[in-house]
């Protein structure tokens, strides 16, 4: 089994960051936006500095990255979800859609950036540095679910928000696997999804409306824990 969830918008303060020429880099999705701040420099995350993050997955971490389950800091009850998603499937089986690096693994060493695939207009007004255009194609991404050897029947499960939901569809649509997307929004169609190869699950309706996949998600894990335990 493999699980796939959005990634938070908000990270640890204290998360590694690469730097050049004494300056903290932080990648961005409009650089030309980004408010100047004394001793950072906005990119974004082009080629060149996917290379360079490939090395650090083969050992080095000189600047002290954070991995992936370890970046991400949404607020309580839900601080360490992506952690104990990690204790719960194993880190080779959760995977996360970052707005700034696409399908990486929960061990992925992931530098500080801010970007998003949300459209949520209070995003565009606060952050515009932020906001992709949606589409995959805008830079290179990480897809570490396409080397993750999914067998033909092997479950799939996406947690994520109705922005994410569409990134995650074009990088999985050509995967094997029985690929269950997690729904809590009356703009996703599940009669689309199925056709799509996806099959469809509706959560409801939880009290958390806008970040309901922390809970879903949450829920999902401890479930399966229980019946990995025989409780």
């Amino acid at each position: 089994m493999k699980v796939v969830i959005a990634c938070a918008g908000s990270k640890d303060p204290g998360a590694g960051r690469l730097t050049v020429s004494g300056k903290k880099i932080v990648f961005v999705a409009n650089p030309e936006c980004y408010p100047a701040r004394q001793g950072e420099r906005a990119v974004r995350p082009d080629d060149k500095w996917c290379d360079e993050l490939r090395g650090y997955q083969e050992g080095k971490n000189p600047c002290g990255l954070y991995r992936a389950a370890d970046l991400y800091t949404p607020n309580e009850p839900f601080c360490g979800l992506y952690r104990d998603l990690v204790a719960a499937f194993e880190c080779k089986n959760v995977f996360l859609l970052s707005g700034g690096w696409g399908l990486i693994r929960a061990d992925f060493l992931t530098p500080y950036y801010e970007s998003t695939f949300s459209t949520s207009r209070d995003i565009k007004e606060k952050m515009p540095w932020a906001c992709r255009d949606g589409s995959v194609e805008t830079w290179p991404n990480f897809d570490y679910l396409q080397n993750a050897q999914i067998t033909q029947n092997e479950p799939i499960h996406f947690f994520g928000g109705f922005d994410y939901l569409k990134v995650y569809c074009c990088l999985t649509k050509h995967l094997p696997g029985k690929k269950v997307v997690h729904y809590n929004s009356v703009k996703v169609d599940p009669d689309r999804l199925r056709r799509d190869g996806f099959v469809p699950e509706d959560y409801g309706r939880p009290k958390e409306r806008q970040n309901w996949y922390y809970r879903a998600a949450k829920d999902f894990a401890a479930d399966y824990v229980r019946r990995r335990e025989g409780s």
